[in-house]
């Protein structure tokens, strides 16, 4: 039971509040997995933590890898920990994502500056997401090719864009059980007409953007919030923001700490981003 809290201990590159934490989890934890999160943690030898953000990502040898979990997607958010800190009233909350098996990244928010050295936490509860110990394999995406037969079933919105702006890459949906697992684990509502275009792609290249798919989106925090991104342009992003229920799509940069413009459905957003060369 202890051996994760002993590794922990011995080896530390993890700072305080993370070695907490994956202490306090694996009481959370059945037998099997936890010997494995244990091999993985011990096998950490370099941490890179973007202060800002709150986003913890560890790093493992590539000669001599730890073993993997069955469940190896590409990337999966494995769970949700609702936990205190002595110090702050609120409850706070962690999401740990796995890539291919192995835990790679805490993502803390942008409370992290203020509780990296707390050493004393407390797991109210933990969420999870993925069943780790599911045996599940994908190969790597392929980018090359066209995804050309896809096109046609993009909804109207979005073929009356691709008339102005080239549209490659499209990538064929996930399941409708893996997008029902993907939305689960986003904490807002997204833009019905998103919600349509994900139903029949995964995502697509338009102009010098990115279209992303359900696998792909992810949480950013800025000093409004938690939003998570559906479109990445150069330096600017479309994202929701996180427990809004509205499904409104904001336009981001991350060089400022606001929203620089909020829109009502995801094709005004996009078009707005296409047609706006001068934005940052």
């Amino acid at each position: 039971m202890w051996r994760l809290f002993s590794i922990l201990r011995r080896r530390s590159p993890f700072a305080p509040v993370e070695r907490a934490l994956l202490q306090a989890l694996q009481e959370h934890l059945p037998e099997e997995p936890r010997v494995i999160l244990a091999q993985q943690i011990e096998a950490v030898n370099h941490i890179y933590r973007d202060k800002e953000s709150g986003e913890v990502n560890l790093y493992t040898p590539r000669h001599k890898p730890p073993p993997c979990f069955p469940n190896q997607r590409l990337e999966a958010l494995w769970c949700t920990v609702h936990y205190r800190v002595p110090h702050l009233p609120e409850r706070l909350k962690m999401r740990i994502y796995l890539v291919r098996g192995e835990i790679f990244t805490l993502a803390f928010g942008k409370v992290y500056r203020q509780i990296a050295r707390e050493n004393e936490v407390h797991i109210e509860r933990v969420v999870f997401h993925t069943d780790v110990m599911e045996p599940v394999s994908e190969p790597f995406p392929s980018f090359e090719g066209g995804g050309a037969d896809l096109l046609g079933s993009l909804p109207a919105w979005c073929i009356a864009l691709g008339r102005r702006w080239a549209i490659e890459q499209v990538l064929p949906p996930l399941s409708p059980e893996e997008q029902q697992h993907r939305l689960q684990a986003i904490e807002a509502s997204l833009p019905a007409d998103y919600l349509n275009l994900v139903r029949v792609c995964e995502g697509f290249q338009i102009g010098d953007a990115v279209v992303l798919g359900l696998s792909e989106v992810r949480e950013v925090w800025l000093s409004s919030g938690a939003y998570y991104i559906l479109t990445e342009r150069g330096g600017g992003f479309l994202g929701v923001r996180e427990g809004e229920q509205e499904g409104r799509v904001y336009y981001l940069h991350h060089e400022y700490p606001e929203p620089c413009a909020t829109f009502g459905t995801f094709a005004e957003a996009l078009e707005h981003l296409l047609t706006r060369p001068e934005l940052p």
